[in-house]
């Protein structure tokens, strides 16, 4: 997602991706920690951190499959994208600190925030080394003429994977390495690649990426006849209620932070652009209401630790409940609601896409008008010219 996802737009539109990404995700952590605390007393406080850390990260790849007909505005898409990018290491982090302290049964408000700060900014930095390291490789394969688009699609394949173990192994966060690292790749992409290399790397990645995704999920059918054994004999009242709750929790707590954050981010935007329009309300609703769970909340509920973790396997089905509901609710009640909304594209990718075309006309006209000289043919001249009439 990180070499992906257009930096541009992301750059602009930080703010209120770190509102959603970072504040909204330390609300629903709290939240749902006191919440299934308050429904299940036999789970710790630290265990329910753990459960709302699990279903804080949302899933843009759910949101962009349901959607993909309908067109959203390019401003909007962009923000859920920006958003499951980096609540994703948001929420994992926060999940791998609710599991330490209801393991060891301690935990430091003092303590977590500058582990926090060490853990996230020693796996960037850890990342950012990483991506140059490749970038780098991938610079002396081109300059000894060793590189084709088998080798570079395969460095691009090792590169996450290089970045996470040299995070871990350092202790910092592998998650935060591997965005850091897809950035900063993405970015020096076009200096070391031509393009028929970039069009083959996207189509294996669109492929990898749509397999893992689908394959989370049939590990989710898989594992739900072990989650409901564990958790026979409770109460189908309570882990109905509980699921509805927690699930109407996070949508709520959504709902209602997107709109003041809105406004909170377009406020600190204008500082530095100030004829940033005003995001249409319709557009912070669906952005609020956009929010399935889907691959990273289920890969973290079954990383939770098999021994000794407190109604281990109950908070594995509330995980999975959750999944399956925002699912249904949201995710298959988005195409009506936007086309009920009038949401449209915009057309901005279209606007670029035909500057681009034109930029490239005027350089080959550039380009053709200065290999023409004194000793071009008629026949030749005649060719150029009406080559530089078409473009």
């Amino acid at each position: 997602d990180a070499w992906l996802i257009p930096k541009r737009e992301f750059v602009r539109l930080r703010y209120p991706i770190l509102g959603l990404a970072l504040g909204l995700v330390f609300c629903t952590v709290l939240a749902t920690g006191w919440l299934v605390h308050w429904l299940v007393p036999s789970v710790p406080l630290a265990a329910g951190f753990a459960l709302g850390a699990v279903i804080s990260p949302t899933d843009a790849f759910a949101v962009s499959a349901i959607t993909e007909r309908l067109r959203l505005p390019a401003r909007l898409a962009h923000l859920l994208g920006g958003e499951s990018l980096i609540n994703d290491a948001s929420g994992l982090v926060a999940f791998k600190f609710a599991v330490a302290a209801a393991l060891t049964g301690g935990f430091s408000a003092g303590a977590a925030a500058a582990s926090f700060v060490v853990l996230a900014g020693g796996g960037v930095l850890a990342g950012l080394a990483t991506g140059w390291g490749m970038v780098a490789l991938r610079g002396g394969l081109v300059r000894r003429g060793w590189a084709d688009e088998s080798i570079s699609t395969g460095i691009t394949l090792l590169a996450p994977y290089a970045a996470y173990l040299a995070a871990e192994s350092l202790h910092v966060s592998g998650v935060l390495a591997a965005v850091a690292g897809g950035w900063y790749a993405a970015v020096q992409d076009a200096r070391y690649t031509s393009p028929a290399e970039r069009l083959i790397a996207n189509n294996v990645w669109e492929l990898l990426l749509y397999f893992f995704s689908g394959l989370v999920f049939v590990l989710l059918g898989l594992r739900l006849p072990e989650v409901l054994a564990g958790i026979a004999g409770r109460s189908w009242t309570l882990l109905a209620g509980g699921a509805l709750a927690i699930t109407a929790l996070a949508m709520a707590l959504r709902l209602a932070w997107v709109f003041p954050a809105s406004r909170a981010a377009l406020w600190l935007t204008r500082r530095r652009a100030p004829q940033t329009p005003v995001p249409p309300w319709r557009q912070v609703f669906v952005a609020g209401w956009a929010a399935p769970r889907g691959a990273i909340t289920l890969a973290a509920a079954m990383s939770l630790p098999a021994a000794a973790f407190p109604e281990r396997e109950l908070l594995i089905f509330f995980a999975s409940a959750v999944i399956v509901l925002t699912l249904l609710l949201n995710a298959l009640t988005l195409p009506p609601l936007i086309r009920w909304l009038d949401l449209r594209e915009d057309e901005a990718l279209e606007r670029e896409a035909r500057a681009a075309r034109v930029t490239i006309a005027q350089a080959a006209i550039r380009r053709l008008r200065t290999a023409m000289d004194l000793q071009t043919s008629a026949h030749e001249m005649q060719y150029t010219q009406r080559l530089i009439r078409d473009y």
